[in-house]
């Protein structure tokens, strides 16, 4: 976003009678500072869903359902997305969709239409509709990208030491440890590998730690 500072000439005129006037008036000088929104197709995808999550942290800060900052939000959930999906709206793995990798259980629990159709910033919306179905405590325990991995993993397990047991070739390839689980250290080794393959925005995403 940009901001720009314009200055609004006010001109008063004032009618008299006559059809000529010899008095002077001093002309106000208004400033105002407005936002200006530049439109979102313009700006880079992973930038694009960075600011969708944030928008989506910003409600759920609102609503206090996440303690951390809607910045920290949109940073663990582009992280989360970027490595589901590479930030594939049409991608599919089994019967899960979309850039968040909503399960068909998920979508039908939710009343989440099909994702492959969707714009990014719809698939971004319903994702939040997900997350409110999600426990107060889940929500509210999201302090990194991790955690909020294993939310939209397992959010049922999600304060398990097991999220789940591995038991095709895609929960296969998330067994880092080779231990026929899943757990948060594979999600963290995951993501630090994943992330090398990046866009520099989301390196840097990664990479700061003030967030």
């Amino acid at each position: 976003m940009k901001k720009i500072i314009m200055v609004l000439f006010v001109i008063v005129l004032m009618i008299t009678g006559n059809s000529t006037c010899n008095h002077q008036y001093e002309i106000p000088v208004i400033q105002q500072e407005f936002t200006l929104v530049l439109p979102t197709k313009n700006k880079p995808l992973d930038v694009r869903i960075y600011n969708a999550y944030l928008l989506v942290g910003e409600r759920l800060k609102l609503d206090n359902l996440i303690t951390i900052s809607a910045q920290s939000f949109a940073k663990a959930a582009t992280i989360v997305a970027y490595c589901e999906s590479d930030f594939n709206s049409k991608s599919i793995k089994l019967d899960q969709q979309g850039i968040a990798q909503i399960t068909k259980d998920t979508r039908i629990a939710c009343n989440i239409p099909d994702q492959l159709n969707l714009t990014i910033e719809d698939q971004v919306y319903y994702h939040e509709q997900f997350l409110r179905k999600c426990s107060t405590k889940a929500l509210r325990a999201i302090k990194s990208s991790v955690d909020f991995h294993a939310l939209n993993f397992a959010p049922s397990r999600t304060f398990s030491d097991t999220l789940s047991k591995v038991s095709n070739k895609w929960l296969a390839a998330l067994d880092f440890t080779k231990d026929n689980i899943i757990t948060r250290e594979d999600f963290e080794i995951f993501q630090a590998k994943k992330i090398k393959q990046s866009t520099l925005f989301i390196r840097d995403l990664y990479n700061d730690k003030t967030l």
